[in-house]
């Protein structure tokens, strides 16, 4: 009986000692919501490379040029986002893929889509514009010109995605094919 009694005391007198330890203070992770087939941009200076731990419910592609990350919903579900910054920090993005939900800024996005030749050059009127990315800069390039033109150059086969933004805080997408 004594034995018992004992250990009853230690153990309460261990699980008060290790109750008066701080826990770590939680832990603030950034998002976007995005619905399937849409995309979300996270703006994010000094990228080095992405990783995403759920690739069935997002896709995640850097513009090192515009330094963003162009995250576009395959599926409903939730995925982490990490990002490599410059001076080796790793920075998680949560990204929640939601049906009918739009990116949590206020854009809204209209796909459309670019089928080019390596090499050919295509003017695209798209209206007054205030920043354009491209995903992968390696399969096009583009050129802003006047009044509401862009160039957008075929450079190697692929696809990427090129998001235009226009004045009054709307979006367009383009779906960007080189073959």
């Amino acid at each position: 009986m004594k034995s018992a009694g004992i250990a009853a005391l230690l153990l309460t007198a261990s699980l008060t000692s290790f109750s008066s330890f701080a826990a770590p203070p939680p832990v603030e992770v950034e998002g976007i919501t995005v619905a399937p087939g849409a995309t979300g941009v996270i703006n994010v200076p000094g990228i080095i490379r992405v990783a995403v731990d759920n690739p069935e419910v997002i896709t995640a592609t850097v513009d090192q040029k515009a330094e963003h990350v162009i995250v576009t919903g395959k599926k409903v579900g939730k995925a982490l986002v990490l990002v490599w910054i410059k001076g080796d920090i790793r920075k998680p993005y949560a990204v929640n893929v939601v049906a009918g939900s739009s990116s949590s800024a206020p854009l809204a996005a209209k796909s459309d889509e670019l089928t080019l030749k390596k090499g050919e050059k295509r003017d695209v009127a798209v209206g007054a514009m205030t920043r354009v990315a491209v995903g992968d800069p390696d399969v096009c390039d583009v050129t802003v010109g006047a009044a509401g033109h862009i160039t957008v150059t075929g450079l190697k086969a692929g696809q990427t995605k090129m998001l235009i933004w226009l004045e009054g805080n709307s979006r367009k997408e383009f779906e960007v094919t080189v073959k």
